[in-house]
This record gives structure tokens, C-alpha cells and sequence, in this order.
């Protein structure tokens, strides 16, 4: 199982995609929502700042995947609007950078013994 990381920020997507590989978990990373999430992807974490990421929640979870969104702690509304959308975990940008690793990996199911990630 993987985890798809969308933020349309390269130095956030590197930074954040780096926290949660040193789970040893796959990262599959992208600057833009994309019209669909492959069904590997267990769980789909969303920098609320990329466009169209509030209205693209929805789809995101179409399949099943854990959403984890998170964005400046100044732009309540715009958390707010990520927790009413249907996010299963909102952050701020400073929960998700101490947090979001864990996170992830808790939230993807057990894989069998001897296997990775």
C-alpha cells in the first residue's frame, strides 16, 4: 500500500514526501489534484493551499483513502472547509510537519510479515 502526496509546493512535497518515505513507506507525489487516485493509494494527504484542493475532496475519497489535509494555521476557514469537505484529518502546517509521518503509517493497513511498505 502507498500513500500519494498532492501539494503543487516542490520544496513542501519534498520535505513532507521525505518525512513520511522515512517510514519506509511509498510515496508517490504530484503538483496537481488528479482526476482519479489509484486504488494502491491507502491513504492521500493534501496541502490545502494547491488550487482546487477543497473542492477536489470528495474525489479524492472515491475510493476509499484515508484523507489527511492540512494548510496554514492562519486560514481557519480554509481548514474548516477541509473538515466539512470530508477530510478524515485536518492539520496545520506545524501539526503536519511534527505529525504527518505517524500518521500515515498508522493509518495504512498491516502489511504481512516480511514485506514493506
Amino acid at each position: 500500500m502507498a500513500c500519494l502526496f498532492i501539494s503543487n509546493d516542490l520544496f513542501s512535497s519534498s520535505q513532507f514526501a521525505s518525512a513520511i518515505r522515512q517510514g519506509g513507506i511509498d510515496v508517490t507525489a504530484a503538483l496537481a489534484i488528479p482526476a482519479q487516485v489509484a486504488a494502491e493509494m491507502s491513504v492521500v494527504v493534501l496541502d490545502l493551499e494547491t488550487p482546487g484542493a477543497v473542492e477536489s475532496i470528495p474525489v479524492l475519497k472515491s475510493g476509499g483513502q484515508k484523507l489527511i489535509a492540512f494548510g496554514p494555521h492562519v486560514k481557519i476557514g480554509l481548514l474548516e472547509e477541509a473538515q466539512q469537505g470530508g477530510a478524515d484529518f485536518v492539520l496545520t502546517r506545524g501539526q503536519a510537519t511534527r505529525d504527518l509521518g505517524p500518521l500515515v503509517a498508522r493509518l495504512l493497513p498491516p502489511q504481512p510479515p516480511g514485506t514493506n511498505r
